[in-house]
């Protein structure tokens, strides 16, 4: 995997709604694909691109009543896209197992759920994206993990809010912290920033779940790294409320 290096910013302004984002340091806020409608994303994905943010796109792995394996959020193909059309801009992956997707597993994923794991990961690598934020076990799993780490990615741990920081292995890359519960529309639990300087600087963190220009500026000020940032940056007319949704 090449160097991945910010897209040079236009002279595109912020989104009106959003102006606080020139305030933070430049690359602090990613914008949420997953946040616009499926017919958006890609005119979203070239308007992050425009004013040089990173891309952050949720790959949520549900199943359906039948047990067939499923995907709520950005596809691979969608992925591949977006890969194709911005190479120069900074991609991070978040995925998102939702308790569904485990089936009867008890203890860890079953084959076919780490085939699919796999698959999103080697996806990932393919366009150059430079993390994938995984559930701990999965950052934790050396062979789900191993190819990616290999094409130059960094893997960095999903901390949900029931997580205990503590837990975080001392050789993570990073750590993203979850405002919300995977799968809900909680309102964000502002007192969840107090982990970050419990991490931070010592392990790079970032902070997603319902953040807003109050959180987000928080989150920054108290050490975190970036913030993934969805509705906040979109407006109400472009965004959607689905299963999975985080941003």
């Amino acid at each position: 995997m090449s160097a991945v290096q910010f897209a040079e910013p236009s002279s595109a302004a912020a989104p009106p709604h959003a102006a606080w984002i020139t305030d933070v340091p430049e690359g602090s806020v990613y914008g949420s694909l997953y946040a616009a409608p499926a017919p958006d994303r890609e005119a979203v994905a070239d308007r992050f691109a425009a004013i040089g943010l990173p891309i952050h796109l949720d790959v949520i792995l549900d199943r359906e009543d039948t047990g067939e394996l499923v995907h709520r959020g950005i596809v691979a193909a969608e992925l591949r896209d977006l890969g194709a059309r911005h190479p120069d801009s900074l991609l991070e992956v978040h995925l998102i197992v939702l308790a569904g997707a485990r089936g009867r597993a008890v203890d860890g994923y079953d084959p076919e759920l780490r085939d699919e794991i796999a698959a999103v990961l080697e996806a990932a690598a393919s366009v150059g994206a430079q993390r994938a934020a995984v559930p701990a076990g999965v950052a934790a799993d050396a062979s789900l993990t191993e190819a990616f780490r290999a094409a130059g990615g960094e893997v960095w741990t999903v901390l949900e809010p029931g997580d205990d920081p503590a837990s975080l292995d001392a050789g993570t890359a990073g750590a993203l912290i979850m405002l919300i519960e995977p799968g809900t529309r909680e309102p964000a639990r502002p007192e969840l920033l107090e982990r970050i300087p419990q991490l931070a600087p010592a392990v790079q963190v970032s902070v997603d779940g319902g953040v807003d220009a109050v959180i987000a500026l928080r989150a920054i000020e108290l050490g975190a790294h970036h913030v993934i940032v969805g509705r906040a940056l979109l407006g109400r007319a472009h965004t959607q409320a689905v299963r999975g949704e985080q941003s």
